[in-house]
């Protein structure tokens, strides 16, 4: 394996592909982040290849939690236990780790992401760029790095960084979209508009950790799944480890036990107990009047990471 931080080699870029999961009711999510240096990415493109050429009957054009059934789980368990293997080397070779956290809805909108926000929105107002819907979830992105990034690289590297989130609504052709900005000069000149958001990371980032390493990134995208099978994983991810978390507080049914299997496949033990502390199980009756049991954040503090490698 080549060593990615040391000279003579050129340090490579790293991509952290970040996906999340959310708790019924809205009270809380879960995201997947998952760090890897360009490197590593041909190696796991072709694993895949071959896994969908040994199972020809496997349809889907993506890796998706929510398609996760008993005809397919096999081949998400080869997909998943690939993805942990690649983590798993990198984690070996690199101060890398592939994360996932849990946090209330309130926690994620905390005072610094309102501070963030506003001095977003300001920059869009400075250039004269519409409060553009990608504005909230940046900035709630933005915090998550500043709170989790410590737990995702545990070192400061000299590498720089790119941060590939799954799209929301329409952020991805909004990312792609140009926006005005002004040049040295004064002139007005239209950018792709992540090239904005990447600007606004970086600077942000070294206000909020004045007295901590942060790294240089090279690009901030929201980018559509069906592109990106690390971000298919990191969906995968964060969809089963709800489900675990459901498993665990005595929501069993055909699809959490499936899950949960998953999950275990990959990770040793139960969940931990201080976690499920802090999540409640309730009810609701959908449209036809069935009653299901439903998992909810009960802390509006929580706030919690978990490395996986």
């Amino acid at each position: 394996m080549v060593d990615i931080w040391t000279p003579p080699h050129v340090p490579e870029l790293i991509t952290i592909y970040i996906d999340e999961s959310y708790f019924d009711r809205n009270t809380g999510l879960i995201q997947a982040a998952i760090p890897v240096p360009a490197g590593y990415v041909k190696a796991f493109q072709s694993r895949v290849a071959e896994l969908r050429d040994q199972n020809p009957h496997f349809h889907s054009q993506e890796f998706k939690g929510g398609k996760i059934t008993k005809g397919n789980a096999g081949v998400y368990k080869k997909f998943l236990r690939d993805a942990m293997n690649l983590s798993a080397i990198i984690s070996d070779n690199s101060p890398l780790r592939t994360v996932i956290t849990v946090e209330s809805t309130q926690s994620s909108r905390s005072n610094e992401y309102q501070w963030v926000l506003d001095q977003v929105t300001g920059a869009f107002h400075e250039l004269g760029i519409d409060h553009a819907p990608t504005s909230q979830e940046f900035a709630r992105k933005v915090v998550w790095l500043w709170r989790y990034l410590k737990d995702i690289c545990c070192r400061p590297v000299k590498n720089s960084f790119r941060v590939i989130v799954d799209e929301k609504y329409r952020d991805a052709d909004e990312c792609r979209s140009l926006k005005p900005t002004l040049n040295t000069n004064g002139v007005v000149i239209r950018w792709p508009h992540w090239k904005h958001l990447t600007n606004f990371l970086n600077t942000l980032l070294k206000e909020m950790r004045p007295k901590h390493w942060a790294p240089h990134v090279a690009e901030f995208r929201f980018e559509k799944s069906q592109g990106s099978l690390f971000l298919q994983a990191a969906d995968v991810l964060a969809n089963i480890f709800y489900n675990a978390m459901k498993y665990g507080k005595g929501i069993v049914d055909d699809n959490t036990t499936l899950k949960y299997e998953l999950f275990r496949s990959f990770m040793d033990g139960p969940l931990d107990s201080r976690l499920l502390n802090e999540l409640d199980v309730t009810t609701r009756a959908d449209s036809h009047g069935i009653v299901h049991k439903c998992l909810v954040c009960a802390n509006p503090a929580l706030k919690c990471s978990m490395r996986l490698i």
